[in-house]
């Protein structure tokens, strides 16, 4: 009687899972990235993009990196980073966050411009944020992203993707690099993304694994 190698099938059976969300994942991929791209290029970078300090640049190239590969890759089931590496993600996250969209604060701006970026370039960053994010939302429903797990905080990495690429966007947009215009707008508004996608998509996923 020949003995089954357990470890082989679950092997098997892992790589297969995996296969098959990689399948859902890289042409979703290819939609967020031409989007992102026709974004981008349609309103436009904005002029001192290459004139930021090079810690906040590089900042906004690893939050790249991240929002569009790592978050996703985690939150699909396609890496699984050790609990610390988690750990060290989920904390290392909000830093990169925050230098990348706010950066030090731009002491040539007076009071007066500073608190008329809210109210004026805020509400459009607001809402360019948020339609960016909305659009990321929709890929994501449409593609499966939000049901390929059977564990739901994976919908959390997959939601800070969306934010983070959202956050993102913004700030490479937006030039205004007064403090109180980036913390309202850009990190406020992300974090307003942030718990709308989570919701919207904890409730997708609840429907839809109720439907089969």
């Amino acid at each position: 009687m020949s003995k089954i190698d357990a470890h082989a099938l679950i092997s098997q059976d892992l790589n297969s899972l995996v296969k098959q969300r990689r399948r859902h994942f890289l042409p979703a991929l290819v939609l967020v990235l031409a989007f992102l791209a026709t974004m981008l290029t349609a309103v436009g970078l904005r002029p001192d993009l290459l004139d930021q300090p090079g810690y906040q640049l590089a900042s906004q190239i690893v939050l790249w990196c991240l929002c569009l590969l790592v978050l996703p890759a985690i939150g699909l089931g396609l890496w699984f980073p050790r609990p610390l590496t988690k750990i060290g993600l989920v904390l290392l996250l909000p830093i990169l966050v925050f230098i990348g969209a706010v950066g030090l604060p731009d002491d040539s701006v007076t009071v007066s411009e500073l608190f008329g970026h809210v109210f004026t370039d805020g509400a459009m960053c607001t809402a360019n944020m948020l339609a960016t994010g909305t659009v990321l939302l929709l890929i994501g429903y449409f593609s499966g992203a939000f049901i390929q797990r059977r564990r739901s905080y994976a919908v959390v990495w997959l939601s800070s993707g969306i934010s983070i690429a959202a956050i993102t966007t913004v700030t490479w947009h937006c030039s205004a690099t007064a403090c109180v215009h980036t913390l309202s707008s850009h990190l406020g508004g992300g974090l307003v993304l942030l718990g709308l996608s989570s919701l919207l998509a904890f409730r997708v996923r609840h429907r839809d694994q109720g439907e089969k």
